[in-house]
């Protein structure tokens, strides 16, 4: 057999009756990256290096501009999918996919500001949510108790990469606001509101 230093070399022998031919052409000693085709670092690569930032984001509530502007934490919220039980002779009991999809509150934090105007944004939406002993805000109609909300995802250059708008979002807790005459920092109040909502999606840019 001949290899590419143009020698003649015996075939190797792999077994008995078994021979492996020695020959190597010399371009199979450069192959290009992209031929590669075992799965390695160089294929699963992911096409993006950037990685996100907590603070690389926008809340958008339009009910509630205050709050929107005095936001500084919000959250995507968790999605649960419980396996189904399947009844087997067997010991073990089989698990399958086809249970009721869960989606967990969305939280946000927000400054409330010197006229509480924020919290009160809340505190009045929620009023008008559900019995109420206070004449000025009887129960709304069923349109105006539920709004949508956007929180955009933003890329390393601050830019909109993404989406995720929650439908029919409403408050279900507000935070309350705990004065200290004994603190010793001046912090400003942050309080936390929770909403439930029927689903989000996630929308590209």
């Amino acid at each position: 057999m001949t290899r590419g230093d143009g020698e003649n070399h015996p075939p190797l022998l792999l077994e008995e009756g078994t021979y492996m031919s020695t020959t190597i052409d010399p371009k199979d000693l450069f192959t290009s990256p992209e031929t590669v085709t075992t799965p390695g670092a160089i294929n699963t690569q992911s096409d993006t290096v950037n990685y996100l930032y907590p603070t690389n984001y926008r809340f958008i509530l339009t009910r509630t501009p205050a709050l929107t502007y005095n936001c500084t934490k919000a959250s995507l919220p968790s999605l649960e999918l419980p396996a189904v039980i399947q009844g087997t002779t067997l010991v073990n009991e089989g698990k399958v996919s086809g249970g009721k999809i869960s989606y967990g509150d969305l939280t946000v934090s927000f400054l409330v500001d010197e006229n509480l105007q924020n919290w009160q944004e809340i505190y009045e939406w929620m009023l008008t949510l559900g019995t109420s002993y206070d004449p000025r805000f009887p129960e709304a109609d069923e349109k105006k108790k539920y709004s949508n909300a956007t929180l955009s995802v933003l890329n390393s250059a601050m830019r909109p990469k993404f989406e995720v708008e929650f439908n029919n979002i409403f408050p279900v807790s507000l935070g309350g606001i705990d004065f200290d005459s004994s603190v010793s920092s001046m912090d400003a109040f942050v309080v936390d509101v929770t909403f439930a909502y029927d689903y989000y999606e996630i929308r590209p840019l």
